[in-house]
């Protein structure tokens, strides 16, 4: 508990950053509800509701624009992501890497029900979920697009979506195929077709909703 209690002390230290809003509707959430102090910072309010970690090695430094090299977070950092691990929802001091990332969501963001929690960067989760070819460690079902391209003469297929279980798959089916077929009806040349697929020992075989 002395962990959480430390990160809440470091949360109150925080003060609302007073940046001038930028012009687009992320940029002008980001400083709505921004607070910092010195190179730590957390994003008060974000628009999502999934986060992962991200561990920044000690003796980590860039270079300015000036080539001059930045040290900021020479001692390392912890970011936290959001977004489907993208942007970055908070940089804490690498000393609150111990607290669970459960933990550190309920703290920081108490007023966030259900969220969803990744695993951390650079785990195989993230490896397969840009690999169409690897299944994505947890969620083995798929739903799945077939479309013309480049040409009509041609199908391209690609991996939209996946899923925990087959429930949730045959639902997201059944959504895609509904709104498909309607697209169909007001644009009949659409050929667009959805499918599931669900690995099985490492085996991708065709889903029968």
């Amino acid at each position: 508990m002395s962990d959480i209690r430390d990160l809440e002390v470091f949360l109150a230290s925080l003060t609302v950053d007073p940046r001038p809003a930028d012009e687009s509707d992320i940029e002008r959430q980001i400083n709505a509800t921004y607070k910092s102090n010195g190179p730590w910072m957390v994003w008060i309010n974000p628009p999502w509701k999934d986060f992962t970690r991200e561990f920044i090695e000690p003796g980590y430094t860039t270079k300015t624009d000036d080539g001059e090299v930045d040290t900021t977070y020479e001692e390392g950092a912890l970011l936290i992501r959001g977004d489907t691990n993208f942007w970055i929802t908070a940089v804490l001091p690498r000393k609150f890497e111990t607290i669970p990332l459960a933990d550190l969501v309920k703290t920081i963001w108490p007023h966030i029900d259900q969220p969803t929690l990744y695993p951390d960067d650079g785990d195989i989760y993230w490896t397969a979920l840009d690999n169409q070819d690897m299944e994505v460690p947890g969620e083995p079902y798929e739903l799945w697009i077939e479309y013309p391209y480049p040409s009509e003469t041609e199908l391209e297929q690609s991996r939209l979506c996946m899923y925990a279980n087959e429930v949730e798959l045959s639902s997201a089916l059944s959504d895609a195929n509904r709104q498909n077929a309607e697209q169909t009806e007001r644009y009949p040349e659409n050929r667009a077709r959805y499918y599931g697929l669900a690995w099985k020992d490492g085996v991708r075989l065709p889903f029968a909703a």
